[in-house]
């Protein structure tokens, strides 16, 4: 899920798995916070296997946001008025529904999200976690990713 420019897609499938990405990049019905793309999801999700990574957009998640998304620990909906916090607090939502099938499935769940990402404080979260056995694996976006003049 957001699966963006494929990289975690294309890691797979050369180690010889199936895997594919949904993006609203790629299509429109692809797009969790509508009702087709969230029907969509679902489906994909009812034929999901081995292992599922979902990446929420994590901008409103962040601390280099709480300024604007008003989102603290005690309070990590933030300020659910503002379009774009709104957007986040349903795409996150339907992303906790989704682990919740995944999990019912014994299907391995990623979830990815940078360091002081606001999302895990969100009740529905916080019971998905109370109720999982759940891993924390902080990695160095430095250890996944060229330099970008080493593209060159």
């Amino acid at each position: 899920m957001f699966a963006g420019a494929g990289a975690a897609n294309n890691a797979w499938v050369m180690d010889g798995y199936s895997a594919r990405g949904l993006d609203k990049k790629y299509a429109s019905n692809n797009d969790i916070n509508s009702d087709l793309g969230f029907a969509n999801h679902i489906m994909k999700t009812l034929q999901t296997e081995l292992a599922a990574l979902g990446a929420p957009v994590c901008s409103t998640w962040g601390g280099m946001n709480r300024g604007t998304s008003r989102r603290t620990t005690t309070r990590p909906q933030g300020n659910s008025s503002l379009a774009c916090v709104a957007d986040a607090n349903l795409m996150a939502t339907r992303v906790i529904l989704l682990m919740w099938i995944l999990a019912s499935m014994g299907v391995c769940i990623f979830i990815e999200q940078p360091v002081g990402s606001l999302m895990e404080k969100l009740p529905r979260f916080i019971q998905f976690m109370l109720s999982h056995k759940l891993w924390r694996k902080k990695i160095d976006m430095s250890d996944c990713c060229p330099p970008p003049n080493a593209l060159k």
